[in-house]
């Protein structure tokens, strides 16, 4: 993959993520609060003799489409970084997509304490499946 240090790439790396991480947060937000009002208790309304279970997962889904959000500006920023590096880039923006959106959705039932752990843990291993698919002969993975 790469032999030594490409201070152009990792610039426009380092540059797409301080764009997008704030507009993905805002945008994550925005949807969060939008789908919560418009959807907020449609499965609640649909199943009533399951309350709690049905605000539980609620919430689950509420987070998963933010940390779709979420995942789908991120990756589209790294995406675009990757373009030139990546055989076939579009990998890496599925990959962040779902891996934040599952991270986002396990979040909210995991124990606070663990919250970036499993974060990183579910997006990582999004991501590394998407570098495998692309480059399966090397040996830095």
């Amino acid at each position: 993959m790469l032999n030594r240090i490409d201070w152009k790439f990792l610039g426009l790396w380092i540059g797409a993520m301080l764009l997008a991480i704030p507009i993905a947060i805002f945008s994550c937000l925005l949807v969060f609060i939008l789908t919560n009002r418009f959807w907020g208790n449609l499965i609640e309304d649909l199943f009533p003799h399951l309350a709690a279970e049905a605000v539980q997962l609620e919430w689950v889904i509420s987070f998963f489409r933010s940390g779709l959000t979420y995942g789908l500006l991120v990756g589209l920023a790294q995406w675009l970084v990757l373009l030139r590096k990546f055989p076939k880039p579009m990998y890496w923006l599925v990959a962040t997509c779902l891996g934040e959106g599952l991270a986002c959705g396990v979040l909210i039932i995991s124990l606070v304490e663990l919250n970036g752990a499993i974060a990183g843990l579910v997006v990582g291993v999004c991501q590394w499946i998407a570098l495998v698919l692309q480059f399966p002969r090397d040996d830095a993975w």
